[in-house]
């Protein structure tokens, strides 16, 4: 405690924490040095009654001085002040005796056993006073040390998830795709919000500005965070890409792979954006149904019968004329599968396979999987926004060094793992990822099957 005499009419009246002592403080002082001087004088002219008032001014100005000292487990205590006040009564009737020679006993000022009756109530009852604020002070500790233990941790999957709807509640534009993505560090699964963004600038301000409220705390989630250009889709017109619409309006795009529809009958499975006629991709069938080979080797060899892009997929089914056509040399060995966190955690290696059945040629890239579930905007011919697909699967060549493994001419590529397992269709990318449709979300949305 340090008593500063500056700023003195701004003194508070009592003290409340500060470093500097209140006015109640500075009246204790006075009465503790008030109180030493009239002990002294009462001792030195031989007054008992002075030494014991001496005694009591002294002892109220400690309690000025130190409030702490009256003060419980919940703020100011009534039996504390009590048992204050009957020690120091006891304390200056114990000194009025041992001072004055004519008084040899505590019955000759009036304390009988009635008093001592009182006095053993009063300090029994602080006794339990102070047994049950010891126990209730370390039921406080447990809870303080509790509370201290359950620090928030932001890399938790539900903070990320959090952290991701009040990002989507903002439909900021400059946020290209966004998902949750798991790492493994030293054994443990962290979880980040993983962002692709347009520029450095919205880069810098997620990273070190935004911040979510949980628990009446501002947290700031972890974040991964790529700047990359606005994903197109991957058709294109350049030759050997593999197939298009007869009308060319779209570019061409790959074969994927060969599927039953709901009458058993053979398609091909690609995106919706390649088999259509038009920019209209949100619409099933144009005029113009008719699905052509890239090279010009051949007629008409299928026929666009279904489709949609939704936020869920873009893809869509063209009947073979040639039901002989299988998926032998795909490399699809165990069928198909849904991708989980294990696969983002571990970079499940993958590979991108379309098939061309005129130069009976495989498309084949090797990448790894950086995430799922991720939300995406990509960019449609049709000259409107940026079109969103959720939870699609991200691909990239590395993880330490991001770079896209399709380009033009890739959408509607299949994507297998390194089991032979099917687990989606590419249907668009940037410079540094490509990303895919769930197989499974195309087999229920545009309901058809694999040949067993």
């Amino acid at each position: 405690m340090k008593i500063n005499f500056k700023n003195f009419s701004k003194r508070k009246l009592i003290s409340s924490g500060e470093k500097e002592v209140s006015f109640l403080q500075l009246f204790g002082c006075f009465l503790i040095l008030m109180g030493i001087v009239s002990i002294i004088i009462s001792g030195i002219i031989k007054l008992p009654s002075g030494i014991s008032i001496s005694f009591l001014i002294t002892m109220l100005g400690f309690a000025f001085v130190f409030p702490s000292l009256l003060e419980g487990n919940e703020g100011l205590s009534t039996m504390r002040i009590v048992v204050f006040m009957m020690t120091n009564v006891i304390c200056m009737l114990l000194l009025k005796i041992g001072w004055a020679e004519s008084i040899t006993s505590l019955k000759q000022i009036g304390l009988n056993q009635w008093w001592m009756g009182v006095i053993a109530f009063v300090f029994g009852a602080k006794a339990t006073q102070s047994y049950f604020e010891s126990k209730m002070a370390v039921a406080q500790v447990v809870r303080d040390k509790l509370d201290n233990s359950r620090e928030i941790n932001v890399y938790s999957k539900d903070i990320v998830e959090k952290a991701i709807e009040v990002i989507n509640s903002r439909k900021d534009d400059r946020i290209l795709g966004i998902g949750y993505l798991p790492k493994e560090e030293y054994g443990t699964i962290k979880y980040y919000v993983h962002l692709n963004v347009t520029n450095d600038a919205t880069k810098t301000e997620y990273a070190n500005t935004f911040q979510i409220n949980i628990a009446g705390k501002n947290i700031s989630p972890p974040f991964i965070i790529e700047v990359t250009e606005s994903p197109t889709t991957h058709s294109n017109s350049l030759p050997g890409a593999g197939i298009h619409n007869i009308t060319g309006v779209n570019g061409n795009g790959t074969f994927g792979c060969v599927v039953l529809n709901n009458q058993n009958k053979k398609c091909i499975l690609s995106c919706q954006h390649v088999l259509k006629d038009d920019t209209n991709y949100d619409t099933g069938v144009g005029k113009r149904s008719e699905i052509i080979l890239t090279d010009g080797s051949s007629d008409t060899f299928a026929n666009h019968i279904s489709g949609k892009r939704s936020n869920l997929v873009d893809g869509g089914l063209a009947i073979l004329n040639d039901q002989n056509i299988n998926n032998n040399n795909l490399g699809i060995t165990k069928g198909e599968r849904d991708t989980t966190d294990y696969d983002v955690v571990t970079n499940k290696k993958i590979s991108l396979k379309g098939f061309d059945p005129d130069n009976k040629r495989t498309i084949n890239m090797n990448g790894v999987i950086i995430n799922n579930g991720f939300e995406v905007a990509i960019d449609y011919k049709d000259g409107k926004n940026s079109f969103k697909i959720q939870n699609t699967i991200v691909l990239s060549q590395a993880t330490d060094n991001f770079k896209t493994i399709s380009k033009g001419g890739y959408s509607g590529a299949i994507v297998l793992d390194n089991d032979g397992y099917v687990i989606g269709m590419v249907i668009g990318g940037d410079e540094k990822f490509t990303y895919a449709v769930p197989i499974n979300t195309l087999k229920k949305e545009l309901t058809f099957k694999f040949k067993s």
